[in-house]
């Protein structure tokens, strides 16, 4: 098999590959004997019918057109491995010559994962920070808990900070209702909850069954496009107005809360949670800082399209997981925004191309340092997933296929090399 190869503009390669027709005879061959199995032959049994009979019925052409998919995806791989090139999605082939008992010849097109060159990490370094923990992060976290065994009664005073409402409104301008501008029974925690600028507080006073239309301005910065920087008019009508009674921190509210005695050993464990949470996301905080040093001291190739556009899709099904989360959908959410979807992804664009550098660099750094998963950890990772899966019969059978595999090893890969990597430069 002569290959050859040559490098193109934006990462990508082209190999030139001839396969000598002697070798082209066992793809026949395997191509013959499925086309055996699966049609009918008057005199032959399926899966017994000799090669030149099925050679004679369809013809050299029409069986080398069946045998060539194969040949191909068979042939790339081996040019893949024989110049030890790695490469990026599916190549774009192009058959350039499939006459019989002549070489095939076709040209294979494809990505090549760009050349990275780290730097040195002698003088990096990256500081952790202490990490405390307040009697306001106590009470706050024991707010949060009262909140959710709290009661609420309806009452017929003015509304004042603290009080929980119910309202409907919508937004206008010029006595012209703005589009998905416009809410139902929706409730509010006056002080706490703040839908609009200003919103809140224009409800304090207000009694039960009562009207009011009060202007708001939106900030420039408003995530609403179309809204920001606008002064608008809030039409609404007040519902409900409810007193929130939240129950005593005592020994009775700390049993109700699970296995504590007393109130204190509630604290203290709230406490001790709040510490461990901390040090997480500091761990974490200090690893993106690690990688991102690392990403800045080392250079890197052009980098294929073919990645920045996978890592978009990424963060795409990211924000449209979180937004059918909070029951909106993507469209209502795009259109809330007034964006496109080509908009979005030109938006997170420059921030995938990060995220593609700091991929490479922890392949390249991975590599350097022999960082391998241990058949012992992907064992433990898969078991993990499939605790979590529960019955799933679907989900199960995903994380045992090779692929599934794959994506562990690559996590774990990642995972153990930001830990190395801050073994060395965190203080």
């Amino acid at each position: 098999m002569n290959i050859t190869v040559k490098k193109q503009p934006k990462s990508l390669v082209s190999l030139s590959i001839e396969v000598p027709w002697e070798d082209v005879q066992p793809y026949l061959k395997r191509a013959a004997k499925e086309y055996g199995e699966k049609t009918s032959v008057p005199g032959f049994r399926r899966g017994q019918v000799p090669y030149e009979v099925i050679e004679k019925r369809l013809g050299i052409e029409a069986l080398l057109d069946l045998a060539l998919e194969t040949l191909v995806s068979h042939t790339y791989v081996q040019a893949l491995k024989t110049h030890k090139l790695e490469t990026v999605g599916a190549p774009k082939v192009d058959v350039k010559a499939r006459t019989p008992r002549q070489p095939v010849q076709y040209e294979a097109v494809v990505a090549m994962l760009p050349e990275v060159k780290l730097g040195s990490l002698e003088k990096l370094s990256v500081k952790k920070a202490a990490v405390a923990v307040t009697d306001e992060d106590v009470e706050k976290l024991m707010k949060d808990l009262q909140r959710m065994r709290a009661t609420e009664r309806e009452v017929s005073e003015p509304a004042a900070k603290g009080h929980k409402v119910t309202v409907s409104y919508r937004l206008s301008q010029d006595k012209v209702p703005l589009e998905g501008s416009s809410a139902t029974d929706t409730d509010i925690v006056l002080g706490e909850t703040q839908v609009l600028p200003g919103f809140s507080e224009s409800l304090i006073g207000m009694k039960a069954g009562e009207e009011k239309t009060f202007p708001v301005r939106f900030p420039d910065t408003w995530s609403r496009k179309d809204l920001a920087g606008r002064t608008v008019n809030v039409e609404l009508s007040l519902k409900k107005v409810a007193v929130i009674d939240l129950p005593a921190v005592d020994d009775a509210f700390a049993a109700s809360v699970g296995t504590f005695a007393t109130a204190q050993e509630l604290k203290d464990k709230m406490r001790e949670n709040i510490r461990l949470e901390k040090e997480e996301t500091e761990e974490r905080r200090v690893g993106s800082v690690a990688v991102e040093a690392v990403v800045k001291t080392s250079t890197f190739g052009e980098i294929p399209e073919i990645l920045i556009s996978a890592e978009i899709d990424r963060m795409v099904e990211d924000v449209t997981r979180e937004v059918t989360h909070y029951g909106v959908s993507f469209v209502d959410w795009l259109k809330k925004l007034n964006k496109t979807r080509e908009a979005l992804r030109k938006e997170f664009e420059p921030q995938a191309v990060e995220r593609v550098r700091a991929s490479l660099a922890l392949r390249a750094l991975a590599q350097e340092q022999e960082i391998v998963p241990e058949e012992k950890e992907l064992l433990e990772e898969v078991q993990k997933i499939l605790q979590q899966a529960g019955g799933n019969p679907e989900a199960q059978e995903r994380i045992r296929t090779h692929a599934f595999h794959d994506y562990l090893k690559n996590q774990i890969v990642t995972r153990k090399t930001v830990e190395w990597l801050k073994s060395k430069i965190v203080e």
